[in-house]
């Protein structure tokens, strides 16, 4: 059974650093915080979810180290802008793009996305350092 929500849900601002958490297998996103993560997102395993695997309005620091696979919509979601880096992550196999951002004032680095039904990365604003080193097959 799935579960009736999000699996982990945060309709406002969270202060620190969400990490190393897994959620899969939810009717709505795997992880959902409605307002600003003033630290790191990294670390976390979002799969199968009905929306989006991991969804934020902006983050405050580095995006790293996530996997987000299976879900229906995108894998990774920022709807406004990344103030670190985004490195590391996988996004494959998802309904929507894998890695969809608003705008990215670090480096775009090392992020594996593949079998997305839309983008591998999709950054809808600008991005103020390099983009380097990312792999984007089957999208």
């Amino acid at each position: 059974l799935l579960n009736a929500g999000s699996g982990f849900r945060i309709t406002g601002d969270l202060d620190g650093d969400f990490s190393d958490n897994i959620s899969g297998g939810n009717s709505g996103h795997g992880v959902f915080v409605g307002g600003n993560v003033g630290g790191t997102l990294t670390g976390n395993i979002a799969s199968i979810n009905n929306l989006n695997g991991i969804h934020a309005i902006t983050v405050s620091g580095s995006v790293a180290d996530n996997t987000a696979s299976g879900n229906l919509g995108h894998g990774m979601f920022v709807s406004g802008a990344v103030s670190g880096d985004l490195f590391d992550n996988s996004a494959s196999d998802n309904g929507g793009s894998g890695i969809d951002v608003g705008g990215v004032s670090g480096n775009v680095a090392n992020n594996l996305m593949s079998g997305n039904t839309l983008h591998g990365l999709f950054v809808f604003g600008g991005v103020t350092g390099s983009v380097v080193d990312n792999s984007a097959t089957d999208n």
